[in-house]
């Protein structure tokens, strides 16, 4: 049964000098613009929004070279992006010593952010803009990585990429 799954036309298109050439520019153009978020300052920890697109990046690349069909490897990649984003996410952003202590530290930043946001209260922690940005980038970088790997053509990602980096400027 897995051989039927198993992504036939993939066999054809075999990994050339190109494709890493191509990642490693794609992985430059992801540092650049996480750089250019950083820059702006919105938000403490902004870093740790690019190291999301990047980690992301990898994580897709690496899961773009298993050579499965796309109902196989669409629901792994949830699983390991639900997995990987917040463990990376709590792991960078908290200061605490122990695992727990830290889930518990960021889990009560963003509830306590929420319960101001939605009690229409001034918003003191800039947690929800990390990690709706830190969520944008890993996604971003996953679907370029994949799509790299798979068919040759980011562009859809990098276009979006392009687009948030337009919104950056400006603002």
């Amino acid at each position: 049964m897995l051989t039927k799954l198993y992504n036939k036309d993939m066999n054809k298109r075999s990994m050339n000098r190109f494709d890493w050439v191509s990642a490693l520019l794609i992985l430059i153009l992801f540092m650049l613009a996480s750089s250019r978020l950083g820059l702006t300052k919105w938000a403490e920890n902004l870093d740790i929004a690019g190291w999301l697109l990047l980690f992301g990046a990898v994580l897709g690349f690496l899961l773009g070279r298993w050579r499965v069909h796309w109902l196989v490897i669409t629901p792994v990649s949830i699983l390991l992006s639900a997995l990987f984003f917040p463990l990376s996410f709590i792991l960078m952003l908290s200061q605490r010593a122990g695992f727990i202590a830290k889930i518990l530290e960021v889990w009560a930043r963003v509830n306590t952010t929420a319960a101001q946001l939605f009690g229409n209260q001034p918003v003191t922690d800039s947690i929800l803009f990390l990690l709706a940005v830190s969520g944008l980038f890993w996604l971003v970088g996953m679907a370029a990585g994949l799509m790299m790997m798979r068919s040759g053509k980011p562009w859809i990602p990098l276009i979006l990429l392009g687009f948030g980096l337009l919104v950056i400027e400006h603002y």
